[in-house]
Parts: structure tokens; C-alpha cells; sequence
């Protein structure tokens, strides 16, 4: 089953709630306590999708709240109603574009629209096609809905537009044919969405990256990894860009703020293979016991931006900031 509320307001409320119970600032700190990527919470606090069953049980559980004081907030749906409605509301608002389907056949005007966006689907490894896949990595996923093919990006619009704007979007341009990307903005979500099967098939077929919501299953494609650190570096990077950060620990055990680098995942598999590609390659990083944070500290965060480096605007401001003024900085 499917958990609905009443009103936006509602829902933004009642997760607001969960979040300030469980003592996290940011969403992500409540994604990890559902056990589920941040994008899917995105979807679940703007509305976009019911949350599952499960995940609003944990919830009620989190506030220690009775079934009984939220059941005139909540509406419940079947699995599956999404579809259905989905397909009526379709139809009822192209019903031309179906009987036009219907008489010239939909998968060619489908093919005719997709061809706008071909590329070379065997175009050789490169350093910026390593940087976008791990950019993908970290905050992508594609989906294939009744032979509509979607690849999307999801960001926190207040830290990561300039990112997505300058390096991003000009890299899938340079390596998909100048290839057309739609920007959404909600709140603070912020969503930059690719319509292509082209890249859609590039992506899981030649790099093997599943489809859906790819948060426990994603890894780096061993192409990449075999061609060795030209490439895993990039991939590194993009990753580190999407879903790291660095920060300065100003505890009075440290003469001076002490930086640390942090790649959260909620990925054991992935967690495991940053680590030892990390130290394959010279650092010496460190998990944490869940396997969900990948560690640099110290004199090996001024490595990893030597070697590895970020395109992410912030976090090098960040480390530059260390470099030049360290007793400014916050924790």
C-alpha cells in the first residue's frame, strides 16, 4: 500500500517533524535512517510519489505516534493505482496524439522524436564521460516507462545549481550530440532530466548501470576501472562532487581545524570499492563500521585535490578557504 496526506502542508509538516525527532539537520540524515537514497525522499517530501507502507510505519514509529491520531490526515492507495491513473490522465489530455498514434503507428513518431538526440553509443572512454558517469553515480538514475526513456539528476538547488549549470549539463552537451536537458526546480529540489533512449540504453547497456532507483545496486563499471587511474580518478571526482564533502574539525585537540573529506553512501558495495581503489592509488582512507562513509583526513585531502581534484565550485572554495584562512572556518 501507498500513504497519502490530505494537504502539502501536511506532509511537509509531518516530515519536518520526523526529521527534527531523529536530531538531523539535512534530508539526507533522514534518508539514511529509512534506509533509502536521498532522491527517493525528494519524491516522497514533494509529493511526487505516496510513500511506501513501510517507510511511513518507521515514521509513526519515529514519534511514537498511535496509527489512530494521523488517520484523518493520511489516505491510503494500492500499489499499482499510480499506473492506471496515470494512463487516464494521458489519454484524457493528448487524446489527438493517441488517434494520431493509432493511424501512423506511435513507436515511429517515438523513433522520429528520438532521433533528434542519437549519438555514438561506442564513442571511446574519456576523462569527461568517466566524470559524468560518476556524477551519475552519485546522483542519477534513469527510467523506462512504457517505452519513454527518462535519465535524471537530482540536487539541492541552494548548493548545486552552479554545479549542474557549468559542468554538467556542458559535458552531456559535448558528449551526446548537444544533447537537450529540461531544468525543474521545487523548493530546494533541484532536477535536470535528459528524454532520451539514446543515453538511456548508453548508460545501462554499455556501462551496465541498472535502471530505477540504483542506490544499493550501482558500482563503478569495471570498463573503467580496467583502464586504470585516468579514468577511475574522474569517476572519483564526480562521485566526490555529487555526494561528498569537506569540512574542518575545530575540536581543541587539533592545533588547527583539521580537514576531513566524506563520501556518504548508502551503498556497502560501493563503499568497499571507493576504499580500496583509494588505497590501490596512494591515500589511506577509512569507513566508518555501518560502511556507509568513506574517510580522508589531514595531509590526505590536500592529496586527494591534487590528484583527484573537484569541479564543484564549493568544495573548492571550501579547500581553498582551509588553505588560506583555516581559524574562519566552521566545523
Amino acid at each position: 500500500m501507498r500513504v497519502g496526506f490530505t494537504n502539502d502542508e501536511i506532509r511537509e509538516n509531518f516530515l519536518e517533524t520526523c526529521k527534527r525527532k531523529l536530531g538531523v539537520s539535512s534530508w539526507s540524515g533522514l534518508a539514511s535512517y529509512l534506509k533509502i537514497h536521498r532522491n527517493l525522499l525528494y519524491r516522497y517530501r514533494d509529493g511526487d510519489l505516496l510513500l511506501s507502507e513501510e517507510h511511513y510505519n518507521s515514521l509513526v514509529r519515529l514519534l511514537n505516534h498511535k496509527f489512530t491520531i494521523m488517520n484523518s490526515y493520511i489516505y491510503f492507495k494500492d500499489d499499482h493505482w499510480g499506473k492506471a491513473k496515470g494512463g487516464r490522465n494521458a489519454y484524457n489530455k493528448n487524446k489527438e496524439f493517441f488517434k494520431i498514434g493509432r493511424k501512423k503507428g506511435l513507436k515511429k513518431l517515438l523513433s522520429m522524436s528520438e532521433r533528434c538526440f542519437t549519438f555514438n553509443l561506442n564513442q571511446n572512454l574519456s576523462i569527461e564521460l568517466c566524470e559524468f558517469i560518476g556524477a551519475f553515480i552519485g546522483d542519477g538514475f534513469t527510467g523506462n516507462y512504457q517505452n519513454h526513456y527518462t535519465t535524471q539528476f537530482t540536487g539541492d538547488r541552494r548548493y548545486d545549481y552552479g554545479y549542474y549549470e557549468q559542468v554538467i549539463i556542458p559535458i552531456s552537451k559535448q558528449l551526446f550530440n548537444n544533447i537537450n536537458c529540461y531544468i525543474s526546480e521545487k523548493d530546494n529540489t533541484l532536477r535536470v532530466k535528459y528524454y532520451s533512449k539514446a543515453l538511456f540504453l548508453f548508460l545501462t547497456e554499455q556501462f551496465n548501470l541498472p535502471p530505477g532507483l540504483k542506490v544499493y545496486t550501482v558500482k563503478i563499471p569495471y570498463i573503467i576501472i580496467e583502464h586504470g587511474k585516468d579514468y577511475v580518478f574522474p569517476t572519483l571526482r564526480g562521485i566526490f562532487d555529487t555526494d561528498g564533502c569537506i569540512f574542518y574539525d575545530k575540536r581543541p585537540i587539533y592545533k588547527k581545524p583539521y580537514p576531513r573529506i566524506e563520501i556518504k553512501l548508502i551503498n556497502e558495495t560501493l563503499i568497499l570499492q571507493i576504499r580500496d581503489l583509494l588505497t590501490q592509488y596512494g591515500f589511506s582512507p577509512a569507513i566508518n563500521g555501518k560502511k556507509t562513509v568513506v574517510y580522508l583526513y589531514g595531509k590526505q585531502v590536500d592529496f586527494f585535490f591534487e590528484q583527484i581534484g573537484s569541479s564543484n565550485s564549493r568544495h573548492l572554495k571550501r579547500f581553498e578557504e582551509g588553505l588560506t584562512n583555516p581559524r574562519n572556518l566552521g566545523s
